[in-house]
């Protein structure tokens, strides 16, 4: 058993409830259990769900199974780089190619430990009424951009990139909830030392090309899950879930999917100049954080009015509480237009793409 004790009083106090309250907690000889078993195998792997969902969304999801737990690499992580590199939305990157295409809104990836048994690295996009009737096009981009992962993906200036920005999250982390903080903390205790549990996610210390290029291969069509979730699979969905009642289907991907996989495809945009690629440099992650202030300067406690022109405001507040490296940015904005419904979409898109 690990228990977090999360408190503004001192360590003695702390010392002394952890005493008083699970002292008496036996101790017993029973070993952690592990998992062995074989979850996944070739048939349930490969292959095109269709899922019939209550909210009238449609997304595809791919879903990597990979075997063996991330735990004895926790200190770099390969999926890490996988999933920023997926979830980069600027220059040269996924979604912002599929946005101007009109095939999707939203991307997001993430990465999971199941049972420290196998990992799963999952890609969701949102899409568009076009993006769904093209959805092979939007499989073959993703696959586009996975080969682009592999060749690059390795390349240290990506770590480097990722390692400083952990860095500074880390030195910067604003303060959770407490009970969030001991819930999340007290399992991972039984997994990792518990002098790296409070940095367990930032850490990214030690590269090691040969392995990164290894794990970034082990994402193959042959491991590969996608999910089609929509309304509009129904007519498809011939088989009934048992608990939840959702219809859905499966079937082994078609010979279109691997020759997309296989790059044997060639896709043609029809609309975007855009190229797929990995994300430029990052010249703007900060190597100082001196803040920039006289001593006897006095900040009023009221925001001022920086620039004032015919159709933008621009106003400003400077911190003089909390005196931390960090700033926030907000856009309010106001037409006549907003009661037509493609409005809102129109603009929600184009500042996503700047």
């Amino acid at each position: 058993m690990k228990v977090c004790i999360y408190s503004k009083s001192d360590l003695d106090t702390l010392e002394k409830w952890a005493i008083q309250y699970f002292s008496e907690v036996p101790k017993r000889p029973i070993q952690r259990r592990v998992f062995n078993e074989q979850v996944f195998d070739e048939k349930d792997l490969g292959n095109m769900w269709k899922i019939v969902p209550i909210k009238d969304n449609d997304y595809l999801d791919f879903y990597w199974i990979v075997p063996g737990s991330s735990v004895q690499y926790y200190k770099m992580d390969p999926a890490k780089i996988i999933t920023h590199l997926f979830g980069h939305e600027g220059e040269n990157s996924l979604i912002s190619f599929l946005r101007e295409e009109g095939l999707a809104t939203e991307l997001d990836a993430s990465r999971d430990d199941e049972m420290n048994l196998f990992r799963v690295i999952n890609v969701r996009i949102k899409l568009t009424p076009k993006g769904f009737e093209n959805y092979k096009e939007v499989i073959g981009y993703v696959f586009q951009y996975l080969r682009i992962i592999k060749e690059q993906g390795h390349e240290k200036w990506i770590f480097e990139e990722i390692k400083q920005q952990n860095e500074i999250n880390f030195k910067y982390l604003e303060k959770s909830e407490p009970v969030d903080v001991v819930t999340n903390l007290s399992p991972k205790m039984l997994y990792y030392p518990f002098e790296d549990v409070l940095k367990l996610k930032y850490f990214f210390e030690e590269y090691d090309e040969k392995f990164i290029k290894e794990e970034i291969n082990k994402l193959d069509i042959k491991n590969l899950r996608i999910y089609m979730i929509s309304k509009k699979c129904e007519p498809d969905c011939y088989l009934i879930e048992d608990i939840y009642s959702i219809k859905y289907s499966v079937q082994q991907f078609d010979q279109d999917i691997f020759e997309l996989y296989n790059g044997n495809i060639q896709l043609n945009p029809k609309i975007t100049k855009k190229k797929l690629g990995l994300p430029p440099k990052n010249i703007f992650i900060p190597k100082r954080f001196d803040l920039y202030y006289e001593k006897n300067e006095n900040i009023p406690d009221e925001p001022i009015r920086l620039e004032d022109h015919k159709l933008s405001v621009i106003w400003m507040k400077k911190d003089n509480k909390y005196n931390l490296p960090k700033g926030a940015a907000y856009c309010r904005i106001y037409s006549k237009e907003y009661n037509n419904p493609e409005c809102p979409n129109s603009v929600v898109l184009h500042l996503e793409n700047l």
